[in-house]
């Protein structure tokens, strides 16, 4: 099988095509992270509290909680201030939430706690 594989390398580039198809699916919300005044200022870690992205094949924002900080209300807006989808979630027992895609326009998601506070706009297009 190896030996096939080097005599015909063009199954690598059917692979990597596949790869940069999959990658195109998926679009990353960049979220700006800011840990509420009230707390002490911890230093920032390599990972993330959370991370956010659009999987435009299943139709979902998919938001990841990666280190639990207590309860958090995630929510989506228009630019508008109009409420799209709003769950209130403890970070502890859920660490991962799928939104519905809303229609095409630009959004605001809020992820906020007591301990926390991440924002970040995205388009839908």
């Amino acid at each position: 099988m190896v030996a096939m594989c080097l005599s015909f390398p063009l199954f690598a580039h059917v692979s990597d095509a596949t790869m940069v198809e999959k990658e195109k699916s998926t679009q990353e919300i960049q979220i700006e992270e800011a840990i509420m005044p009230t707390t002490t200022v911890r230093p920032r870690m390599a990972m993330p509290y959370t991370r956010a992205w659009i999987d435009y094949d299943m139709g979902y924002i998919e938001v990841e909680i990666c280190r639990p900080v207590g309860v958090l209300t995630i929510a989506v807006t228009d630019m508008a201030g109009y409420s799209i989808y709003n769950v209130t979630i403890d970070s502890e027992m859920t660490p991962y939430v799928t939104i519905p895609m809303p229609d095409s326009g630009v959004y605001r998601l809020t992820i906020s706690g007591d301990e926390y506070l991440g924002e970040g706009n995205f388009m839908i297009g």
